[in-house]
């Protein structure tokens, strides 16, 4: 199940796909994957005041629950729900390159503005 939670930040850490604890953060809006009784993923997103358009601030899925297309389903919720005319990412490794690269070719009709740092 996701979740959309407007005004949360769910912090990250990357090098070891931990999910910390949501805050509360004007501005940003959090989608979080659950199962059972944790998040298994989430993305975060920001949306400059008044427009449509996204900047990402990071997706995460937990070691246990990667290559079951969560991170994919996060996205494509957010860009139904948020409806954005351009998307800023920032990709840090292969496997967000992959999914990045792969919803730019299904999703054509929003601007993609890809930062590469793998």
């Amino acid at each position: 199940m996701i979740v959309r939670l407007p005004n949360i930040y769910i912090s990250m850490v990357f090098n070891n796909s931990k999910i910390c604890e949501p805050t509360h953060s004007i501005g940003h809006v959090s989608y979080a994957y659950i199962v059972g009784n944790e998040i298994a993923g989430a993305l975060v997103v920001s949306r400059k005041k008044h427009t449509r358009a996204i900047s990402s601030h990071g997706t995460i899925v937990r070691p246990e629950y990667a290559k079951k297309g969560i991170g994919r389903r996060l996205w494509m919720n957010m860009i139904v729900e948020e409806n954005p005319f351009r998307i800023k990412v920032t990709v840090i490794s292969e496997s967000g390159y992959a999914l990045i690269n792969s919803l730019r070719n299904t999703v054509k009709d929003v601007r993609w503005d890809v930062k590469d740092n793998r």
